[in-house]
C-alpha cells in the first residue's frame, strides 16, 4: 500500500514540478530542482537527517557523525545559530551566521564574501576552521515562533574558511529554541 502511495505521490510531484517550472519567471529558479533531487533519495519525502532533539544538532562529516548537544545561540541576524558538542569550548562547534529567520525558502550557505546568503564556519577538533567551498542550499524543516530547524545536505567544506586543501563533505540538521 505504501509503495503504491509513494509512486502516485512521485508522479504527482513530477507533474507539479514541470507545471510550476514552465512559467516564465520560474525558468531560472533552481530551488524546485533541488527539492526534486532530495525527494528521489531513500530518506522519504524530503530525505536527509532525522530530526534532532530541540537545542541540538546532528553533524555528519564524511563518514563521521557528531551529536552537538549544547545550543549556545539561536537568533535572527549576525549571531545566528551556534551549537557545540558539549558545554564549554568543546569541538566541533557549528556556527551559522546572518540567518534571516523570517524566510522559509531560498536559503543557502554562501561561499566567499557574504552578499545575500548565510555564512557557516565549523570549528573542528582537528584544529581547523572550515567553510563552504561552493554555495549550498539550506532547507528550513520547521520555523515557528519558538523553534528553528535547518538542514543542509552534502555540502563540500574546506579548512581555511573554505579556501584550504583539506576538504570534507558535510551534512547537518540543527534544531534550536529561538532566543
Amino acid at each position: 500500500m505504501f509503495r503504491i502511495y509513494k509512486i502516485h505521490f512521485s508522479i504527482l510531484f513530477i507533474f507539479t514540478f514541470v507545471l510550476v517550472n514552465c512559467s516564465e519567471e520560474k525558468k531560472n529558479d533552481q530551488s524546485l530542482l533541488a527539492i526534486a533531487a532530495l525527494q528521489a533519495g531513500p530518506g522519504g519525502l524530503i530525505g536527509g537527517l532525522a530530526e534532532p532533539a530541540l537545542g541540538t544538532a546532528t553533524l555528519v562529516l564524511d563518514s563521521d557523525s557528531f551529536n552537538l548537544l549544547n545550543q549556545e545561540e539561536c537568533q535572527d541576524g549576525n549571531i545566528g545559530v551556534i551549537i557545540s558538542k558539549d558545554t564549554g569550548p568543546t569541538l566541533p562547534i557549528l556556527n551559522i551566521h546572518m540567518i534571516d529567520m523570517s524566510k522559509n525558502s531560498g536559503i543557502f550557505l554562501e561561499a566567499g564574501a557574504l552578499s545575500t546568503g548565510s555564512h557557516m564556519d565549523l570549528d573542528h577538533n582537528d584544529g581547523n576552521t572550515y567553510g563552504v567551498v561552493n554555495d549550498c542550499p539550506a532547507f528550513v524543516m520547521e520555523n515557528t515562533l519558538t523553534i528553528y530547524d535547518l538542514q543542509v545536505l552534502n555540502c563540500q567544506i574546506a579548512d581555511q574558511f573554505g579556501g584550504g586543501p583539506n576538504k570534507k563533505m558535510m551534512s547537518f540538521r540543527a534544531r534550536c529554541t529561538k532566543s
